[in-house]
């Protein structure tokens, strides 16, 4: 009897000791391996770091935090940018007014449709910069603390202020232009193609400074809260 007891003691601690090995495979403490993370900033070099390596470590830009935000416009003081200001652009199926401040799209007009269908010549405005029912497109460039990059704020300028797609064209380009006293040239293109109301709009940046440059883009829609005279408050 001692002996029979003696090998089952044994054998049950042989059980136990392949339960073990094969929980510790299955849950025991796995190694990890580590994952480079990748910064979705851009980072622009300097014309002198494109050319060549330098023998000194550049200045590191200043990174652009989770606080900065793009500036937010009060739409009930929003106002109509002067004439002077403003771009006209027409193509077969629109009408609309750009501000060379911050290129910002202030007006569109649909030519296709009557704003009411007994005034076929009064079309139906779909962007405006004034209440009520103000809607707006606005764009423009982040940086660091110390970068000076163009907002919706920032002033552009325009070879011409009239742009109309001719008979024999398929697709046109507006471009705004801003310039800052560090080198950085920044090229705002608007596309606008034929039977489309698609308007395309790309930020091209040049960095002829000294340093490098971190900037981020941002996109945003203005409006109030729609109006509508013939619908009862009721």
């Amino acid at each position: 009897m001692d002996n029979i007891r003696l090998m089952l003691i044994l054998a049950l601690g042989a059980i136990l000791f392949l339960i073990y090995q094969a929980w510790m495979q299955d849950y025991g403490p796995m190694q990890q391996t580590p994952i480079a993370s990748e910064d979705q900033t851009s980072t622009l070099p300097s014309p002198a770091e494109s050319a060549a390596a330098p023998t000194d470590a550049p200045d590191a830009p200043t990174p652009i935090t989770d606080t900065e935000a793009p500036p937010v416009v009060d739409a009930n003081t929003t106002q109509t940018s002067s004439a002077s200001n403003l771009i006209s652009v027409e193509t077969d199926l629109i009408r609309a007014q750009i501000s060379a401040i911050g290129g910002t799209i202030e007006s569109m007009w649909l030519k296709e449709y009557a704003r009411v269908a007994d005034q076929p010549e009064d079309k139906f405005r779909l962007l405006k910069p004034q209440p009520p029912n103000m809607f707006i497109v606005q764009s423009g460039l982040l940086g660091g603390a110390d970068v000076k990059l163009p907002n919706h704020k920032a002033r552009f300028t325009a070879e011409q202020q009239a742009f109309a797609l001719t008979d024999d064209a398929d697709s046109m380009t507006v471009e705004l232009r801003w310039s800052s006293e560090t080198g950085v040239d920044v090229f705002k293109r608007y596309r606008f193609t034929r039977g489309s109301y698609l308007i395309e709009v790309e930020q091209e940046v040049l960095n002829n400074g000294a340093k490098p440059l971190q900037l981020r883009v941002y996109d945003q829609l203005q409006r109030t809260e729609l109006y509508d005279p013939a619908k009862s408050s009721f």
